[in-house]
């Protein structure tokens, strides 16, 4: 369970990251 945890949390929290980081680059240009 754990394992299916990390596999679908891991994504999901890397893309929220990108996508943060993405939108503070834009604001900062």
């Amino acid at each position: 369970m754990s394992s299916f945890l990390s596999e679908v949390i891991a994504p999901i929290v890397v893309g929220i990251v990108i996508a943060t980081y993405a939108d503070w680059l834009d604001r900062h240009r």
